[in-house]
This record gives C-alpha cells, structure tokens and sequence, in this order.
C-alpha cells in the first residue's frame, strides 16, 4: 500500500505553482512557502 507523501515546494512562482498543482492532484500533501502574503492569500481562497 502507498502512502501520501508530505512535500514542500519553496517558491510561488509560476514553476513552483505548477508543480505544488500537479503534485496535488497525485493526492499527495503539499506545502507551498511563498514569500508575498497576498499572492497566497489569493491561492488559497
């Protein structure tokens, strides 16, 4: 049986955003650092 990894992707570019939403998909559980606060506010919503 496989288990979910937990996986970190620092940066919230345009890269680092597309591979936290590919990963996610594989449900997989991501953390994504960010340096601007409202850039993520805006993803998480």
């Amino acid at each position: 049986m496989t288990h979910p990894l937990n996986v970190t992707v620092l940066g919230g570019g345009s890269f680092g955003t597309a591979i936290a939403k590919v990963l996610s998909e594989g449900q997989q559980h991501i953390t994504l650092w960010m340096r601007d606060e409202e850039q993520a506010r805006y993803i998480r919503e």
